[in-house]
């Protein structure tokens, strides 16, 4: 059956769905208009999630998913879409739909002003909260919508918990935009103490036994070690600012034991130590035995050090034999 017609009448939730994902992720901007028209059709809406639907499996609301590919896509097609969908009436008239469609932006890494002003007027209607779009903001990681994270924290009369840096920015604290943006903040005078204390904790100071419960998963954060040297630096500059500011002494000792492992990354890399990892895994693939098993031992030596660049090798599709070594290498790294 035409996929125009399924979206058209199907009565099957599923089919919807994974017919309007092939229409987006098809490359055609017809498939894709056409998912958005039907997106702006109320009896669309209905049949794709039921009200139940929306009462007791968020995670799983269909459009949620659509939402999501959408977001994904290359380019300006996303913001534009997007922001199509977020025009109509039909659509918007449910706050869930509104929240993952704000969610579904945090893909788009070059936001343009019009849709950080929508974003904005989401959160200036009550439909999102604003935790959600600092979360999103921060997702996008560009320059622009990290200014629009430090006007919110200026805002007068408008308090934002610090949650959202321990549980969401802190996910992108390597990222340059992020970094900066960190650096600007706590340059200026942030006069909420618990609020100072949480933003300085998500950059250096990780918690996790003691902000989350046992029942929550706390964010999965990246090694230092995959940082670029500049965010290294720029770092070192806000830990330095950080021991300045009137926080708890047991956040400062975080600051003090972050900084001391960033400078030990930047004196690895100065000592050419992952140009001496590169050169060993590339070896695990020579010809002779001998070669190889000694590269593998030497790796070893190298600890938690090489684990950053042997997972990114494995990435690149190695060799059957490049692989299998680093695989042995990486599991007794774990012992």
């Amino acid at each position: 059956m035409d996929k125009r017609a399924i979206l058209q009448s199907s009565s099957d939730r599923e089919e919807l769905m994974k017919t309007a994902l092939a229409l987006c992720q098809s490359g055609d901007p017809k498939d894709l208009q056409t998912v958005l028209g039907f997106l702006k059709d109320p009896a669309f809406l209905n049949r794709l999630d039921s009200r139940d639907d929306y009462s007791y499996a968020l995670a799983h609301l269909r459009v949620r998913k659509i939402l999501d590919a959408i977001g994904k896509l290359p380019g300006d097609k996303a913001e534009a879409a997007l922001l199509e969908v977020g025009a109509s009436k039909a659509f918007m008239d449910h706050h869930w739909r509104v929240e993952f469609l704000v969610v579904a932006t945090g893909h788009i890494r070059n936001p343009s002003p019009k849709l950080l002003d929508f974003l904005d007027d989401q959160v200036k209607s009550t439909r999102v909260q604003a935790f959600t779009l600092v979360s999103v903001l921060a997702a996008m990681r560009s320059p622009a919508a990290c200014q629009r994270i430090e006007r919110g924290l200026s805002t007068p009369g408008k308090p934002l918990d610090g949650s959202v840096f321990n549980m969401e920015v802190i996910k992108y604290r390597n990222d340059p935009a992020i970094v900066s943006m960190y650096n600007r903040l706590l340059a200026k005078k942030i006069e909420d103490a618990r609020l100072r204390d949480a933003i300085v904790q998500s950059l250096f100071d990780f918690r996790p036994t003691d902000w989350f419960p046992p029942a929550v998963r706390p964010p999965k954060l990246h090694s230092r070690r995959e940082a670029s040297t500049e965010v290294l630096r720029e770092l070192l500059v806000v830990a330095d600012q950080s021991l300045h500011l009137d926080i708890p002494e047991n956040t400062k000792g975080g600051v003090r034991k972050a900084r001391a492992e960033i400078e030990a990354i930047l004196k690895f890399r100065q000592e050419g130590g992952p140009e001496r990892i590169a050169k060993l895994i590339t070896d695990l693939d020579d010809k002779r035995f001998a070669v190889r098993d000694q590269v593998a031992r030497e790796l070893e030596k190298f600890g938690d050090w090489a684990e950053p660049q042997l997972r990114a090798a494995l990435e690149r599709n190695p060799t059957p034999e490049m692989r299998q070594r680093i695989l042995q290498v990486l599991a007794k790294l774990e012992r």
